[in-house]
């Protein structure tokens, strides 16, 4: 027996909390519960980084978990049903996720080629380090607390700062630090002089 009229099903997507959403850091898996939640096919977090379903630790009815991205900032979290012309709905309380903080730099004099430890939090969620007039990340090493950052100056930059840019797209700065110049006192002869002689400059940091 078949009936005469189409039956259809309506499972409309309905959020009624989102945890946790402060004091996050990417890993950190928050939890989304409603009804019908399986329904969400993505979950994008700031700055437009999209988790799709396939992604998702848990998928059932009434709840699904998803790890925050190590490329994700604090913001609001948009929810979409992936459909030709989705349904997106955000929730009422944005995401605050931490990045990383330098609270110290070790040694604001160094020499070239020496090592400096910058310390601060989440120094893990950093990419790249770059150093003044280079265009290349330079490469470096953080603990697995993610407290400290170690680097080697390189030979061809200049006084600065040192920048530190997050998975995550944002970019923070240590505090200045200044290498040594080359500094003269002296050149002698400087009369007199035919095409061959030798000068003497005298002075400090002259490599």
């Amino acid at each position: 027996i078949v009936s005469k009229s189409l039956i259809t099903f309506s499972e409309e997507i309905d959020v009624t909390n989102v945890s946790p959403v402060t004091d996050l850091r990417a890993g950190d898996v928050i939890t989304i519960t409603g009804e019908y939640v399986w329904n969400i096919a993505t979950v994008t977090f700031a700055d437009n980084v999209v988790v799709g379903a396939e992604e998702f630790l848990t998928n059932t009815r009434k709840e699904i978990k998803v790890a925050v991205p190590k490329e994700a900032q604090s913001g609001d979290i948009v929810f979409s049903n992936g459909a030709e012309s989705p349904e997106e709905f955000t929730w009422n309380k944005p995401l605050v996720i931490r990045q990383a903080n330098i609270t110290s730099i070790s040694n604001v004099k160094p020499e070239f080629g020496e090592t400096i430890k910058l310390t601060g939090t989440d120094l893990d969620l950093v990419e790249t380090v770059q150093f003044p007039m280079l265009a290349d990340s330079t490469s470096f090493t953080v603990n697995t607390a993610g407290t400290e950052l170690i680097v080697n100056v390189p030979t061809n930059t200049i006084s600065g700062v040192i920048t530190l840019t997050q998975y995550s797209g944002i970019a923070i700065e240590s505090a200045e630090y200044a290498l040594p110049l080359a500094e003269y006192a002296s050149i002698t002869p400087t009369e007199e002089l035919k095409t061959g002689d030798k000068v003497t400059i005298t002075g400090s940091n002259l490599n």
